[in-house]
């Protein structure tokens, strides 16, 4: 399932027929206000990218869609792929790749065990089942001997990596929902710059949220970085346009409704006048199908990458991947601690990797992300 948004129905059908095919269900429209054209969410049965099954399997591993329940309804984001059809697709694969399987030291049978038990740690994250499948599918195709360097592999093939550097030659328009921590980014960002010696300027433009601006007044002020407030994209452009020449900026925007299509126009508006880069700032832990669905609507409004937050906070980052990957999101930056001072590390595949497959008990979040970068 899937949302498509157009100017026009008619536009907004020829969408799902071009993605889904003839046999697309239509499941709902709306009429996204003013202006603002209309969004449809549709669905299809059969993946029209899945595999012939008279035809060998490639060895890049198929994308099959996801297995029914036992009732018949489609299979929640944490329900483990088809047991049977899981089993087919991995041997086949292996059947391709024999020298794989035989560098990793294990047989047949110990490989699609291991499989197995990713998939399983996979949907104890809420990853989504297609994901899920095509993530250890391709890490199996790696050899699962060394599951972390697998993972991580089938992560680097999945999703883009490309953290902010500490000097971004554009600004950079924190964007998202209130309260998935966009003002800390935002002071984090600076903080990371002025350690590295570099002179920043922080405009604020979320004047909505109460105490939003004195909040990261507080923490500009401590670094000692000129801080600009704006109220209208005017405002923003002129802002933009005095302190380019003076270093990096970076600019936190209000917290918005991504179901609200007048306030998806005012944050499109700001992005607009700061000739920037829209990155998207989630709290991880969330619904997987809501995160997705919300990262389709900034990435619509021009988000181009993500920064995942409070990982310190929650135990399932299912909802992370899922943005990324139905956003078609870079993965920026991972905010692992609360502090300031401790700053965004850089999202990597072998980091995220290390975090997916640690021991849910072990909460020392920020150890293990430091033992994922070393």
């Amino acid at each position: 399932m899937r949302n498509f948004t157009a100017p026009n129905m008619s536009e907004a059908i020829r969408k799902v027929r071009d993605e889904f095919g003839e046999d697309a269900i239509i499941i709902s429209s709306l009429q996204r206000g003013t202006g603002g054209g209309v969004q449809v969410t549709a669905a299809f049965e059969r993946d029209p990218l899945a595999a012939d099954p008279q035809t060998p399997p490639p060895r890049t591993l198929p994308v099959r869609p996801g297995p029914a329940a036992s009732d018949g309804r489609p299979a929640s984001p944490d329900e483990m792929p088809d047991p049977l059809a899981f089993d087919q697709v991995l041997n086949a694969a292996l059947d391709q790749a024999p020298a794989v399987a035989g560098t990793a030291g294990l047989s047949q049978d110990q490989l699609v065990a291991a499989a197995e038990e990713m998939a399983r740690i996979l949907a104890w994250h809420g990853v989504p089942v297609r994901l899920n499948e095509r993530l250890t599918l391709s890490a199996a195709g790696h050899g699962l001997g060394d599951p972390q360097g697998a993972l991580a592999r089938a992560l680097d093939e999945c999703f883009r990596f490309v953290p902010l550097p500490p000097a971004p030659k554009r600004p950079v328009v924190l964007v998202g929902m209130q309260g998935a921590g966009k003002t800390l980014a935002c002071a984090k960002l600076a903080a990371r710059a002025v350690l590295a010696g570099i002179k920043v300027t922080v405009i604020s433009a979320d004047t909505v949220r109460s105490g939003a601006v004195a909040q990261l007044s507080t923490f500009v002020d401590l670094l000692r970085q000129p801080m600009v407030t704006v109220e209208s994209p005017h405002e923003l452009a002129r802002a933009v346009d005095t302190a380019r020449d003076s270093g990096p900026v970076f600019i936190d925007t209000p917290g918005i409704n991504p179901f609200d299509a007048a306030e998806v126009a005012s944050m499109s508006e700001l992005v607009a006048a700061a000739h920037g880069d829209a990155v998207l700032v989630m709290s991880a832990g969330g619904d997987p199908a809501e995160a997705g669905e919300i990262a389709s609507v900034f990435a619509e409004a021009g988000a181009r990458q993500l920064i995942g937050t409070r990982l310190d906070g929650s135990r399932r980052y299912g909802g992370l991947l899922a943005a990324a990957e139905d956003g078609r999101l870079r993965l920026a930056n991972l905010s692992v601690h609360p502090y300031v001072a401790d700053g965004l590390e850089p999202a990597t595949a072998r980091a995220l990797a290390r975090l997916l497959l640690r021991d849910p008990e072990d909460r020392e979040i920020q150890a293990a992300f430091e033992k994922a970068i070393a």
